[in-house]
C-alpha cells in the first residue's frame, strides 16, 4: 500500500485525509463561509447550493461525505476543493471520481433525473 502525504505535509496510509482540524481548515480556506460551529458537520449555502460536510466525530478524517442539494452546480466546487487538496471525489450517482470533463455531464443528467421525481411528485407527467 502507498503512502501520501496528508495536509500538514506528514507520509500517512492512502486512505487518511488528516487531522480534523487540518481537513476544516483546508476545506474553509477555500470556502470560507462554510460554518463548522459543529466540528463534525460543516455547512455551506450560497442561495442556490447547499454543501453539507460531514467530517464525523473522530479526530482522523478517513473520509469525508458531501451532502448536496439546491438547484445550482455544485460539481465546480468540489472540483476546486479536489483541486487544491489533491483529494478525489466519488460521484455516487455514477461511481465514477469527478473530473473536470465528467463535471457537466453528470449534472445536467443529475439535474434531469431530479425534475422528472419533482415533476411527478407535483403532479405533473
Amino acid at each position: 500500500m502507498k503512502s501520501k502525504i496528508d495536509l500538514a505535509g506528514n507520509d500517512t496510509d492512502p486512505g487518511v485525509l488528516g487531522n480534523k482540524a487540518d481537513v476544516i481548515k483546508a476545506i474553509t480556506s477555500i470556502l470560507p463561509d462554510v460554518d463548522y460551529t459543529d466540528p463534525s458537520w460543516g455547512v455551506f449555502y450560497n442561495g442556490t447550493t447547499s454543501i453539507e460536510f460531514n467530517t464525523g466525530d473522530n479526530e482522523t478524517v478517513e473520509t469525508l461525505m458531501l451532502h448536496v442539494r439546491g438547484g445550482g452546480n455544485p460539481l465546480m466546487i468540489i472540483n476546486t476543493i479536489c483541486e487544491e487538496t489533491g483529494w478525489a471525489a466519488l460521484d455516487t450517482s455514477t461511481a465514477e471520481f469527478i473530473n473536470k470533463s465528467a463535471i457537466i455531464v453528470s449534472w445536467q443528467e443529475f439535474s434531469h433525473y431530479r425534475d422528472q421525481i419533482i415533476d411527478n411528485k407535483n403532479g405533473k407527467i
